[in-house]
């Protein structure tokens, strides 16, 4: 598979990730009903879930596109070589 489509779908992929974690469980939020003592959490628990996911998406993101990077330079490297 190119390139282009593999970058496409991947950030597609993780924007809809990251519109889930946005949008997704703050409509369900209130139905969690999870209290210490008397201080119910439900609504910190998922916006403490929302940024965790969204550090995991930057960091998948970064990840994923320093190994594309890694890859493509590679490839020019031994382009240049044999052009030599």
């Amino acid at each position: 598979m190119p390139t282009h489509p593999k970058i496409r779908l991947f950030s597609g992929v993780l924007l809809l990730s990251w519109s889930l974690a946005a949008f997704g469980w703050v409509w369900f939020a209130r139905d969690l009903d999870i209290k210490i003592g008397e201080w119910p959490i439900n609504f910190w628990m998922a916006a403490q879930g929302s940024l965790l996911l969204f550090l995991g998406i930057t960091i998948l993101n970064a990840w994923y596109f320093n190994r594309l990077d890694k890859k493509a330079s590679e490839a020019e490297e031994q382009a240049s070589n044999t052009a030599h």
